[in-house]
This record gives C-alpha cells, structure tokens and sequence, in this order.
C-alpha cells in the first residue's frame, strides 16, 4: 500500500467500513445471497488462475456459477494446510489491478509448519476496516494508551499511536509492544507504568500476568478493556482476569491467513462472522453441525483474488452458534473451542479439551511457566520453567494435582527448564500438545 496516498487509503478503508456496518443488519438469507455473488465471481478468477482451484472444481463437477448457492460449497473437496504448504498451483497466476499491490504473510507456525499466502490491496483493507469495525462495537477509547504483550517480537517497542488502521480515522494516545519473553513482573511493572486504557495479549500470557497479581498482590491496572488474540480464549480464565484485573475480557477469531474470522459481540458474547468469510463448522463426517454442537471450522475467504482460500481447513474447533439477539444478521459461532492437537487423548480413545485455567500450577512451587506434551496415552511430559529446584513434596504435590485436571491418573516425567520454557516455533506457548 505505500504507493497510495493516505487520503486514498482513508477513502477505502472508510468506505469498506461503511458496507459492513450496513450489511451487518441484513436477514441471513440476502447476506447469503450477497455472499454467493461474491464467491461465484471469486471461483470464476480462481478457475482461470489458480491449477489448483481448478482442479477442486472439476473433480467436484461444479462450475464457478454453480457457488452462487452456498450450499454447492459441501461438495468442493476441502483445502488443506498441506496443499497450501507446498503451494503447487494454489496462488493465482493473474490478479485483477484494482487488487494490487501484493504481499506476502507467513503463518506464526506454532506447529513448526508456517505456511505462506499472498495478500492483496483488498485484503489489506479489509483488515484494516474489520479492526475498525471491531472498535466501534467495543467503543474503544482512543485518547488512552494502548499496551499489546506479544510472543512473535524481540524487543520493547513504543509507538506514537494505536497503529495504522485507527490513526486513518482518529487521534490516539500511544502504545507500546512488549516481548511476552519478558519476566511477567517486568512487564507488570511496563503496563502500570504506561497505564493504558486497553490491553492486547494472548491468552496464555494473560494467564500468566494473572498469577503475577495474585502471587503479589499488587493492585489491578486501571484498564478499560482486555483483549485477548492468537489462541482459545477458555471461560475460566476470562472469569479469573475480569474479576483479578477489573477490566471486562473481550476475545477475537483471528489467523494470519484471514484476518479477522469472527468478532465477539459487545451484546451477547456470541462470534460474529463478518460477510467477507463463509465458516463452515463440519461434524467427523463433514456434514454441517447443528447450533450448539462442535466441529472442524473451514473457512472461505471472499476477497483474496492472489491466494484463493476456498474451503480451506483452518484445523481449528468451534461450537456453532444461532441467532443473535442483538439483531445482527451475522453468522455466530457459540465457542472457539482451539485444535484437536490441544486436547488430551484419553485410554479411552477419546479426547477432551484439558481445563488447564483451572490449575493454578504456580502454588506448587517455584513455577513460572508450564507445558504439556503428550507423546503417547501413557507418557505426558510436564515441561516446568522454574526459578529454582522444585522439592519431591512439590513435585508429588504437582502430580496429584495435574492429574486431577486431567481426570485420570497418568504416568508424568518432569522436564525442568531455568526462568523460562523454550520459544516455541513463531513464538506461541500452546500450553497441550498432543503428539499421539
């Protein structure tokens, strides 16, 4: 976007803000119609331009017509993570000129498989328009600093304003990004310095800057909103950092792949789905799940002409959602649930999300981080960072615990690590991972 003037950009980003905010209040059935136009036009560019695409449709038998009707999307074989890995044939080979420039985006990888996707100058502003949008609802305080705690950046940076999409519309105070690598008591300490009205941070991170407040005791921020990004958000632990920090605790749906993916409702709690994706949640037999139940997400961008995302399996779990009473005419997701990699694997053979909100590890010892890897039904490795070593009475202490959250007593080996776990690849902590 550096060749646009920024009045040119205002213009776009204003306006794309402008048809979301009106098609957010249609009936489900004209947004679909709306969205089939879209999609139609999109499979068209992507059948001349993308081998890849192509192929999906001829084996589908459908024309690029033919997903007028949303419906026709269950019989598109699905995209998979694998297939954009290797990038044979997905990308366009033409892309329209209003749709330039182009850049590329590289998934944080937190499997250690990044994949890359080829963004455009529309997709850049529907980013941009989508966080706007997400301001309005949450009505957003502007003339407050705003602190964002990151795992993906190496050093503290400050920042004269809120970033690029609101300094197009509005004056802000400052902000300030800081490394999640920091010791959470330096970074305590940064945020009540800054003293921001918002604050930006994953959820394992928030857990961990809750139990620095409890552990201290130090008086809660004075924050006006806490959002959280990049990871499942569980209910108990937005309970706990409401009440510990003062500040409701707002969650978004997003990847780098898409942007944002569903926005939470200021009314109900509900995720909002913007009109720009299509979200599929599919039970084990890829059929649509009823409102309430849980599934694989696959998603399907509507405005990426470079990188046709059609179907694309997110590898993601969601509980569909219903209607909202807060009158939007939106899809809804109920829950963003994570993936099934972050759940345990039973003797069973059945799996279950752990509630690791609940644990509270941190009062067995000297615990400063915590990580779990599953390598087999019978072998979960505790991964402990920790500022000194721990006790056998702590350790024991520890086990008994763990193995109530996870409501089964397996065997547990501990691996010990000084004051902090290892990065993980594109710097997320996924607290379970299950390698079985």
């Amino acid at each position: 976007m550096a060749d646009l003037t920024t009045a040119r950009l205002r213009e776009m980003v204003t306006g794309r803000l402008r048809q979301l905010q009106q098609g957010e209040r249609l009936a489900p059935g004209r947004l679909a119609e709306r969205q089939g136009r879209a999609l139609a036009e999109l499979a068209a560019h992507a059948a001349r331009f993308s081998p890849q695409f192509a192929a999906r449709l001829g084996q589908a038998r459908l024309s690029p017509a033919a997903l007028g009707d949303l419906a026709a999307l269950a019989a598109l074989p699905p995209l998979g993570r694998r297939e954009l890995q290797a990038g044979e044939g997905v990308y366009a080979r033409a892309i329209p000129e209003p749709h330039m420039p182009t850049s590329w985006i590289e998934t944080t990888g937190s499997t250690g498989q990044p994949v890359r996707v080829m963004h455009t100058l529309v997709t850049q502003v529907e980013w941009q328009a989508l966080t706007l949008l997400e301001h309005a609802w949450h009505r957003s305080d502007f003339s407050r600093p705003l602190a964002s705690v990151r795992s993906n950046i190496a050093r503290i940076q400050r920042l004269p304003d809120w970033g690029s999409a609101v300094r197009l519309v509005a004056a802000s105070g400052p902000s300030v990004l800081l490394p999640g690598t920091l010791p959470m008591a330096e970074i305590a300490a940064l945020i009540r310095q800054l003293d921001p009205g918002q604050l930006v941070i994953y959820p394992t991170l928030l857990a961990t800057l809750c139990d620095h407040i409890e552990r201290s005791g130090e008086a809660p921020f004075r924050l006006q909103r806490v959002r959280t990004i990049g990871e499942m958000l569980q209910p108990e632990r937005r309970t706990r950092a409401t009440a510990l920090l003062g500040a409701p605790v707002v969650d978004l749906y997003s990847s780098r792949e898409f942007g944002h993916i569903a926005i939470e409702c200021p009314d109900s709690g509900l995720y909002h789905v913007p009109e720009s994706l299509v979200v599929e949640v599919l039970d084990p037999h890829g059929r649509p799940c009823a409102e309430g139940e849980e599934g694989d997400v696959v998603v399907t961008g509507l405005r990426n002409y470079a990188t046709p995302l059609i179907r694309y399996m997110i590898r993601d779990r969601a509980v569909r959602g219903g209607p909202c009473p807060c009158g939007r005419g939106l899809p809804t997701l109920r829950r963003i649930m994570g993936r099934e990699r972050n759940m345990v694997l039973m003797p069973g053979g059945t799996r279950a999300y752990p509630p690791l909100a609940t644990g509270a590890f941190w009062q067995y010892g000297p615990i400063v981080q915590f990580q779990f890897i599953q390598h087999a039904v019978d072998d979960i490795e505790v991964r402990l960072a920790v500022t000194r070593t721990a006790t056998t009475d702590e350790e024991q202490a520890l086990a008994g615990a763990i193995r109530t959250m996870l409501g089964h007593p397996f065997p547990l080996r501990f691996s010990y690590f000084a004051d902090a776990l290892p990065p993980a690849p594109g710097g997320k902590r996924e607290e379970f991972v299950c390698l079985c």
